[in-house]
């Protein structure tokens, strides 16, 4: 993986979907849905694969670290996740959880960022 490149497929569907959650949030500033119909956030959760070592965050709230994780797609022909040409940058904000590189996990968009949950210790191999 060598850059931040996507294809335009998936540029154009990302570019959608930023869109929508825009006129979302217009809309939902005018009508308060209830808390039991409310939508769930427009980005997904990603599988992904460290490409660097992601350190504990030095402060919570003020002392996050990041580094670049590739994304990783289910494939239903194979049963198994296969990586993606598609890096993101992710952030760290436990104080208590080192990462290294290879570590597969997940990410969550949250306040204008990807948050990194490590699920395991690194892959052997990729």
């Amino acid at each position: 993986m060598n850059g931040g490149l996507i294809s335009p497929e998936y540029d154009a569907q990302l570019r959608d979907v930023i869109k929508s959650d825009r006129q979302r949030k217009r809309m939902s500033a005018e009508v308060v849905e209830a808390p039991q119909k409310r939508k769930a956030s427009a980005f997904s959760e990603h599988a992904v694969i460290l490409d660097e070592d992601l350190p504990a965050a030095t402060h919570a709230l003020t002392g996050a670290s990041s580094c670049l994780a590739t994304v990783c797609r289910w494939s239903t022909a194979d049963e198994e996740y296969v990586e993606t040409s598609l890096q993101l940058t992710v952030w760290n904000h436990s104080e208590n959880a080192n990462h290294v590189t290879n570590t597969y996990g997940v990410i969550r968009f949250i306040d204008g960022h990807w948050h990194f949950f490590g699920d395991c210790h690194a892959m052997a191999s990729r």
